[in-house]
């Protein structure tokens, strides 16, 4: 087997990625990029050994045993059987049975795409907050229509608002941030405006989750709420309440 130098450098630039999320043997990566050498062109060989030759970072063989699990389950189209600590509910762990159809990386930790036998729907689940796993002797069919592209885009990140309205929500980015956020596509339905004085004005139809309210509030002064008045009086409110808890004794 042989790699072109474009081959060879997307298998090295994964590579890199994987070792920025803790859940992969980084001993069993660091073999593989060893095995590469003998393959890769010569131009890129130096590259690969060194690369290779890094130090791992700490290992969570908890976590890796959970990624694993969950991968050859979605290779073997087999359920599995979780225990899962959900954030919606404080903590409260929950008994599941899940069919995982994808597995991918979100703000440095793993996601597992799953249909929840006891949410009859497509959930999201975190790797990390899965308390146990066991891979079932049961097959599953993945849900007829269902596309894991168009599921993912379907909402702001993570957060699913599954019985959220969708909102025209209207924001004006300040000459400052308008060119960071100009860079991004931040979402499907969005739409962008550079106006005469150096703002950017971003139309999109969202339902609007608690993620997608921390990313505009993160802005700060640099955007203003046009649309819609719940979402301008929430972020009235936030900024209220942390004037309030930041307030110094004078």
């Amino acid at each position: 087997m042989t790699y072109s130098i474009p081959e060879a450098l997307a298998l090295i630039l994964a590579a890199q990625v994987g070792r920025q999320f803790a859940g992969i043997p980084q001993h069993d990566l660091a073999g593989a990029l060893a095995r590469l050498t003998s393959v890769v062109p010569e131009e890129l060989r130096r590259l690969v050994e060194r690369f290779g030759a890094e130090q791992s970072g700490e290992s969570n063989e908890r976590l890796e045993y959970r990624l694993t699990t969950c991968t050859q389950a979605i290779s073997a189209l087999r359920s599995l059987d979780i225990v899962y600590a959900a954030a919606s509910s404080d903590g409260v762990e929950t008994t599941r049975r899940i069919d995982p159809y994808a597995v991918f990386p979100y703000e440095r930790s793993w996601h597992v795409v799953s249909y929840c036998h006891l949410r009859q729907d497509v959930r999201i689940f975190k790797v990390d907050r899965i308390r146990s796993v066991c891979m079932s002797r049961d097959a599953f069919k993945i849900r007829d229509g269902f596309n894991l592209g168009t599921f993912l885009s379907s909402g702001w990140g993570l957060m699913r608002g599954t019985e959220a309205p969708v909102d025209e929500v209207i924001l004006r980015f300040t000459a400052p941030s308008a060119r960071w956020v100009d860079e991004e596509r931040w979402y499907g339905s969005q739409l962008t405006e550079w106006q005469s004085d150096g703002s950017l004005l971003m139309r999109l139809d969202i339902q609007i989750t608690a993620e997608f309210q921390r990313w505009v509030f993160r802005y700060g002064r640099d955007v203003e709420v046009l649309a819609p008045l719940s979402l301008r009086e929430w972020i009235v409110s936030e900024s209220q309440a942390m004037l309030s808890t930041h307030e110094v004794e004078r």
